[in-house]
C-alpha cells in the first residue's frame, strides 16, 4: 500500500504537546521554511499542514504563523491572512527591521554624502545652499544635519 502524502508529512513531524511548535524534520528551503515536493512542484510544509486540518486555502492568502517559528507545522500556530497581515505582523512583532540609510530602496543619497553634507554644515554653510548639490530639499538635510534621519551615520 502506497503511503499517502499525508501520512508521509506527519513521518517528518516532531509532534510535541498540543500547544507546542510541532516541528518539521524534512527538507527546508532558503529561508529556513520546511518544504516537500508535491505533484513535483516545492511546497512549504506550513501550508500542507493547515490544509490537512482547514481544508484549502483560499486563493490570494497566505498561511502565516502566531509563533514565528518557519519550522512550526501546528495547525494551531498558523492563521490565514493577506501578504499584507503577514507583513504587519512581522513588523508589529519586530522581526525585521525597517530598511534605513543605503539598504532603503527609495534612498537617493548614501553615507559618504551623508557624512559630507554633516561636515560642510559644521563648517557654516547653510542648508540651503548643500540642498542644491544634491536631490534633496533643505528640510531633508535638516532632518539630516539634527539626526533626525541617517542616525546610524555619526
Amino acid at each position: 500500500m502506497k503511503d499517502t502524502l499525508e501520512k508521509r508529512f506527519w513521518k517528518h513531524t516532531d509532534k510535541r504537546g498540543p500547544n507546542d511548535c510541532w516541528l518539521w524534520n524534512g527538507c527546508l528551503d532558503s529561508r529556513g521554511y520546511g518544504q516537500t515536493r508535491v505533484k513535483g512542484r516545492k511546497t512549504l510544509v506550513h501550508r500542507l499542514s493547515w490544509g490537512f486540518v482547514n481544508g484549502k486555502i483560499p486563493e490570494g492568502l497566505c498561511v502565516c504563523h502566531t509563533c514565528d517559528n518557519p519550522l512550526c507545522v501546528n495547525p494551531a500556530h498558523l492563521w490565514l491572512g493577506t501578504h499584507k497581515d503577514n507583513m504587519d505582523d512581522m513588523f508589529r512583532k519586530g522581526r525585521c527591521p525597517p530598511l534605513v540609510g543605503e539598504k532603503n530602496g527609495e534612498a537617493v543619497l548614501n553615507w559618504d554624502d551623508v557624512k559630507k553634507i554633516r561636515t560642510r554644515y559644521q563648517d557654516g554653510e547653510t542648508q540651503k545652499n548643500i540642498s542644491m548639490d544634491y536631490p534633496v530639499t533643505q528640510a531633508q538635510i535638516s532632518n539630516i544635519v539634527t539626526y533626525k534621519e541617517w542616525k546610524e551615520a555619526k
